[in-house]
């Protein structure tokens, strides 16, 4: 195979945070390459540096003579007028148009619906070229055996073979860490209570000499040095019981093992949801004076777990909005909905959260009857624990914190019914199993977009209503 790109000792540093250090790979042509990790981790700056856009903080690239590589970034977090799949296929055509050696794809299947998605693997799958790809697509990363770039503390690690396996080699490796670390603190605890007990020991010696000298009626130097060998000899056995416990301690922060997080939190209903909630019978509705859906018959109760679904432009969002009330959607035929402040709702550009506020803000905002210790207590149940993590504003998060906040706002007010929007959208693999954690012992009713048939499957849908 001929090396198309070498990377030699590549980092990169954002004051004063340090995404990645000293990576050395040479990408092969033809090579699948995945990149993976947490959101804010670097993948997109990696993709960005191999596409000359920006430049490393340390180290250089080598690139073989007359390369093309073109580069489809991630689409914008905003508003449009046309869909996000129109977007992604006019970029996608564009680059390929190139007849690149090397394509870069930011998130490629974001804002694409099933159709679409499938296609795109498809192409994908013929692709001849050099694939180098940052997504948290699960469907996407078990379609091909790829190279896995792994964004984690600060290092990338790298493993060649198929998704499953990754994750599978990824449980091993964090059980061996945990094994360690668990051996390593009966240790620290052994060792504690050595010390413990040769305080005690030195102690009781130190006492019983003194007395034994006060009571000789003939006090000798012998005496006294017997005693003062046996403090010394004390001494030397707590630094060493102490220098153990430093090494200990050392090699535990050395591992740096990555946290599985479960939030531990429940969204709790304000009030029953036994009854139906929603209720459209020979429902239509118009947006912008275009009739977007007709026809519409619908039925939520306290037990749904609803997905919405249907191909791009069918006017899924526009039929949670009209749920919700938006006064932007013309409604037609009978609808009876819970009010606007009894629904919760996550749109996927996260527009219901003002940008110029903090994290600690947001939530204080919604509840204003809460201390400061009942927010942070909140937010640190949403992964937001960090002084630095809770005053960012909005603006400073990606696009996982974004999501999490909003389900922490939702969850800090209880809805009695749950409007979901393409929440995996932006969601790293992490973030994407809490949301599934929390999702699958959800006790009220919800309805979700999701074109991610995998991560509705964990959720346990049990309702689908087809568009």
């Amino acid at each position: 195979m001929n090396c198309f790109i070498q990377l030699i000792d590549i980092s990169l540093y954002f004051t004063p945070k340090t995404c990645f250090e000293a990576f050395n790979y040479e990408i092969q042509a033809g090579e699948r390459i995945a990149l993976i990790g947490n959101n804010g981790s670097g993948k997109s700056s990696m993709l960005k540096i191999i596409k000359k856009l920006i430049s490393p903080s340390d180290g250089f690239i080598k690139y073989a003579k007359d390369l093309t590589i073109a580069y489809v970034p991630q689409l914008p977090d905003c508003a449009v007028s046309s869909s996000g799949a129109e977007q992604f296929n006019h970029a996608l055509t564009a680059a390929l148009a190139q007849n690149p050696h090397v394509l870069l794809l930011d998130e490629p299947t974001n804002h694409l619906d099933s159709k679409n998605r499938q296609s795109l693997m498809r192409l994908l799958d013929q692709f001849s070229g050099t694939l180098i790809i940052a997504s948290h697509d699960v469907s996407l990363l078990r379609r091909q055996k790829y190279c896995f770039w792994h964004f984690n503390q600060k290092q990338i690690t790298t493993f060649h073979g198929n998704f499953d396996h990754y994750q599978q080699q990824r449980m091993l490796q964090r059980q061996a860490v945990e094994e360690q670390i668990e051996h390593l603190q009966q240790q620290k605890k052994q060792n504690h209570l050595s010390l413990m007990k040769e305080q005690v020991r030195a102690k009781n010696s130190r006492i019983k000499g003194e007395k034994s000298i006060q009571q000789s009626k003939w006090p000798t130097i012998v005496s006294k040095s017997k005693m003062l060998r046996a403090l010394e000899t004390s001494g030397k056995k707590k630094k060493n019981l102490s220098e153990d416990k430093r090494v200990l301690s050392n090699r535990l922060q050395e591992l740096d093992r990555e946290e599985e997080i479960i939030p531990q939190f429940e969204l709790t209903l304000s009030s029953s949801t036994t009854k139906a909630l929603v209720t459209i019978t020979e429902g239509a509705i118009a947006y912008d004076q275009h009739v977007v859906l007709n026809h519409i018959n619908l039925n939520v109760t306290g037990q749904s777990r609803l997905a919405l679904c249907g191909a791009n432009g069918s006017g899924k969002s526009t039929l949670l909005k009209a749920i919700m009330g938006d006064s932007s959607v013309h409604k037609d035929g009978l609808w009876i909905t819970p009010s606007p402040t009894d629904i919760g709702y996550l749109d996927q550009h996260y527009q219901l959260l003002n940008k110029e506020d903090t994290v600690l803000e947001t939530i204080a905002q919604c509840r204003p009857d809460w201390v400061h210790n009942t927010i942070r207590h909140h937010l640190n149940n949403f992964l937001f624990r960090k002084n630095e993590q809770v005053n960012s504003t909005v603006a400073m998060l990606s696009g996982g914190e974004k999501a999490r906040l909003s389900l922490a706002k939702i969850a800090a007010k209880p809805p009695k019914l749950l409007l979901l929007d393409e929440l995996t959208n932006n969601l790293d693999l992490k973030t994407r199993n809490h949301v599934v954690t929390l999702l699958k012992s959800y006790p009220g009713p919800f309805i979700i977009i999701s074109h991610d048939r995998d991560f509705l499957d964990l959720i346990h849908i049990n309702e689908t209503y087809l568009l």
